[in-house]
């Protein structure tokens, strides 16, 4: 009867707990970790090329910019991110990712920096150029900058790019741009070769590996 009584027992105490669900950890945004830290541009990820590669499609988004006037790319990046973070605090714009630098030719003509027409750029291989994206809640809010701040506003609808994801220090990026630029010849793709976009996700005092992406604009 003692036996009975305590499997009777066991039996409605195991009823009376409640069935669990199993938890799933949430996956950042786009499988990129900083994306959950800050607002990241929104990407529409279009195929998966290999374990690196991809095609994505950035939605319509708002951005800050300024062409560095220096030749130097060191130099290039600390001159103006400070001056693309200055705008977004002094307008009470949350912090973003990635800041992109943007690597073009110089290529003569009207508005190139060789001419000298801008009286303060000098004359360079590439001109280098930092965005940072500004996030969805202040997009139409953002005010455009002052013009002796050299900081241009810019709208853009959504584009489609072909991208490498690579983990390290940036100074891989051109070996990463010629292996996405063999691919997309490869197959016979049109894209605009005179100039490419590396993406940063990670402050330099974040412990490595960092995340890089090197980007490409298709016709």
């Amino acid at each position: 009867m003692l036996a009975v009584c305590l499997l009777t027992f066991i039996a409605m105490s195991i009823a009376a707990v409640p069935a669990t669900t199993p938890t799933t950890t949430p996956q950042p945004p786009n499988g990129i970790p900083k994306c959950a830290i800050y607002e990241c541009p929104v990407y529409t990820t279009l195929e998966e090329i290999g374990s690196d590669m991809w095609k994505r499609r950035i939605e319509q988004s708002a951005w800050v910019h300024k062409v560095a006037p220096t030749c130097d790319r060191t130099e290039a990046i600390g001159l103006v991110v400070g001056d693309l973070d200055a705008y977004l605090e002094d307008n009470n714009i949350n912090e973003s990712t990635p800041i992109i630098l943007e690597v073009a030719e110089n290529i003569p003509g009207p508005n190139s920096s060789c001419t000298g027409q801008s009286g303060s750029f000098p004359c360079c291989d590439q001109i280098y150029e930092l965005f940072r994206f500004i996030p969805e809640a202040s997009e139409e809010t953002a005010p455009i900058p002052s013009q002796d701040s050299g900081i241009l506003l810019m709208h853009t609808y959504a584009f489609e790019i072909y991208g490498i994801t690579f983990l390290g220090p940036n100074h891989n990026e051109e070996e990463q741009y010629e292996k996405l630029r063999k691919y997309l010849d490869e197959q016979g793709i049109l894209y605009y070769g005179s100039y490419y976009d590396v993406a940063v996700y990670d402050k330099p005092t974040d412990p490595q590996p960092h995340r890089n992406e090197v980007m490409i604009t298709f016709i």
